[in-house]
């Protein structure tokens, strides 16, 4: 019996079967406009995919069958139904509940395959007239950009990596994101002494860390009034996975003590903040790793949807590890980076 099957589905019922092949890379399935057009064919799990969506390795798909705990599992834009527990009749009236961030943190926007050119023209100018089919991706690349553009992350998304390391650092150079730079600088690996630089693309994330480094006495209490005073301030800007400290903290085993007396190192430091993108401003970035043996904190600068858009998952990781091979050959310091789930 064939296990799985999946389908693109249109929800807004608009023609978008061209540009829902222009969305799927290695993945087979079939194209309907209604979940009544379904052949089920004898399948037992059946994931469903919003047209316009991501699309990912057919491994992923193991993976959410490992979860399937109730009939019904995912959001509107992808959701898995076992029809060994429902019906297509039927699953609609479930309670379903979302997948794991295993699983939620995987989804990207999959490498175009069809008139690439097109969308290499609207990296450098989104008034660029697209072909019909190739609109709902203009929108969301719109959508991407302006997202890093203004937004900034008020609380990580990841946590520090933890590989036992024992180099000394004399620099760090990190992103501007959420605590982790402070975190990172309560680590003995480095001291009263440690050259600091925070950049980003996006000024909202720059004004956030400067709001923090001048408001904020490391109390976590404290942390969440000031976002809701910086949000009330800054409107204009989109600000990211707002969640609590408390909570976070408590999510990561970490104390509100050890957030304090990593806030105390780091304000006791100079920290330069600059506007910088990776792409453009690598001699910059070298230039300060120059100051000693260095720490990048780079996170995902090489995974942004923009890339992924335009290069693939693949393409983006190839790219990402020749920029740091080619950083690491070029500073006169020996550096090590972490790209937000391991080091390089």
């Amino acid at each position: 019996m064939k296990q799985v099957a999946v389908i693109k589905f249109n929800h807004k019922k608009v023609n978008v079967n061209d540009f829902t092949i222009f969305c799927i890379k290695n993945t087979k399935c079939n194209l309907v406009d209604d979940i009544k057009d379904v052949v089920v064919n004898g399948c037992r799990y059946l994931f469903v995919v919003k047209a316009g969506h991501g699309f990912w390795d057919e491994s992923i798909f193991d993976d959410c069958i490992a979860e399937m705990d109730i009939a019904v599992k995912g959001d509107e834009n992808f959701y898995c139904i076992d029809l060994g527990r429902t019906s297509l009749e039927e699953f609609k009236k479930i309670k379903r509940s979302g997948f794991s961030f295993n699983i939620t943190s995987r989804l990207f926007f999959c490498h175009p395959e069809t008139d690439p050119e097109a969308v290499l023209r609207l990296q450098n100018d989104f008034d660029k007239k697209v072909k019909p089919f190739l609109k709902p991706f203009k929108d969301e690349f719109i959508k991407a950009y302006d997202n890093l553009r203004r937004g900034y992350y008020v609380i990580n998304t990841e946590t520090t990596v933890d590989q036992s390391l024992t180099n000394e650092f004399e620099t760090l150079i990190a992103v501007c994101g959420g605590i982790k730079t402070i975190l990172l600088l309560g680590k003995h690996n480095f001291n009263n002494e440690t050259k600091v630089l925070m950049f980003d693309v996006s000024e909202a994330a720059i004004e956030w860390q400067l709001y923090l480094r001048d408001k904020w006495t490391g109390d976590v209490d404290q942390y969440d009034d000031l976002n809701k005073q910086f949000h009330n301030d800054h409107q204009h800007y989109l600000p990211i996975n707002a969640l609590p400290l408390k909570q976070w903290i408590k999510t990561n085993n970490i104390s509100a003590d050890h957030i304090k007396q990593c806030w105390k190192r780091y304000k006791s430091l100079e920290v330069h903040f600059l506007k910088l993108d990776v792409h453009k401003d690598k001699e910059e970035l070298i230039k300060f790793s120059n100051n000693g043996d260095t720490y990048f904190w780079l996170s995902n600068c090489f995974l942004m949807h923009q890339n992924v858009f335009s290069k693939g998952i693949k393409g983006s990781v190839q790219i990402q590890n020749d920029w740091i091979k080619d950083f690491k050959k070029r500073s006169s310091s020996s550096c090590v980076f972490d790209v937000g789930f391991k080091l390089i």
